[in-house]
């Protein structure tokens, strides 16, 4: 769930398997109108994990899923929506190929995360299958976890490093989501699959890498009332010249949640020029020249 049309109500954006995606439209009056078809996100694949972001820093939400790689037709891969749309009217055109997304394997748990703090949006996912009919088939090649990482010499494209930073196991994987979960400013992996117990991936950047000094912001929004996490926020945050943008979600990769909390890696920049929150409710709150390497609870 996400605003995706920017006005001010959630809407619902469901990926399938074996059919076409819906985007559903919040009406503001308790009805919703699929138009996945109408504005380009009705892709009909195999669709498993989903991850809502801003990969793009243009301050809207694209929609990346994971899929089963395939180069025989049907074709079938791991599609990035970028969204192109341009004021009320919503638009979406699959780039997976063109930024070098497209490429997974038998895909699950996918997870949109600043692996390395330089406030570029980066992509993990966990693949695998085995079917349980002896000679059933079913296996896909290259079928490992992977990681994107987008390049800062060319924004908006990624490559794929999942064996440089040891994720690249051969598991049957299911949920994948990315937390602090030692608090020490950068995020870890935790991972689910259907033959192994849960794996957790501590990120240790490499000593005297550009990573190991970069700095990073934990913006956590809360609200008083029934929405104590105020799902739905969306948190911005400029620094280093780049305008970031978050969403606090309760749903993400396949069958899963992360935290109600938005992480931001910072660069070089150990403050926050400015930072907003627009919560739920349609409240704002601004604050400006706000230090890193902290996580903030902020209440409207």
């Amino acid at each position: 769930m996400a605003d995706l049309d920017g006005d001010g109500w959630q809407d619902i954006y469901v990926a399938v398997d074996f059919t076409q995606n819906f985007l559903w439209i919040n009406q503001g009056d308790r009805t919703f109108v699929d138009v996945a078809e109408a504005c380009g996100a009705d892709i009909l694949m195999n669709d498993m994990g989903m991850s809502i972001v801003d990969y793009d820093d243009d301050g809207d939400f694209d929609l990346y899923t994971t899929n089963v790689y395939a180069t025989e037709l049907p074709l079938r891969h791991n599609a990035m929506l970028r969204n192109d749309s341009n004021g009320g009217s919503l638009a979406f055109s699959d780039v997976s190929r063109d930024v070098g997304l497209a490429k997974g394997a038998w895909g699950w748990g996918v997870t949109a995360m600043d692996a390395d703090r330089d406030g570029l949006v980066d992509f993990a996912a966990t693949n695998g299958f085995r079917s349980p009919i002896p000679g059933a088939g079913g296996s896909v090649p290259d079928d490992r976890s992977r990681l994107w990482l987008q390049d800062p010499s060319r924004p908006g494209t990624f490559d794929e490093v999942g064996r440089e930073v040891k994720f690249a196991d051969l598991f049957w994987g299911s949920n994948l989501i990315s937390f602090d979960y030692d608090r020490d400013g950068d995020l870890d992996l935790l991972q689910s699959t259907m033959d192994e117990k849960l794996r957790l991936l501590d990120n240790r950047p490499l000593p005297g890498s550009a990573a190991e000094g970069h700095h990073y912001l934990v913006v956590a929004p809360r609200m008083f009332g029934p929405n104590k996490r105020a799902i739905g926020a969306v948190v911005r945050v400029t620094a280093n010249g780049r305008r970031m943008t978050r969403l606090v979600s309760a749903g993400t990769s396949c069958l899963g949640q992360e935290p109600a909390e938005a992480f931001f890696g910072l660069g070089q920049a150990g403050t926050a020029d400015r930072l907003e929150i627009e919560y739920p409710d349609g409240r704002r709150l601004v604050l400006f020249d706000v230090p890193g390497d902290q996580r903030l609870e902020l209440w409207p």
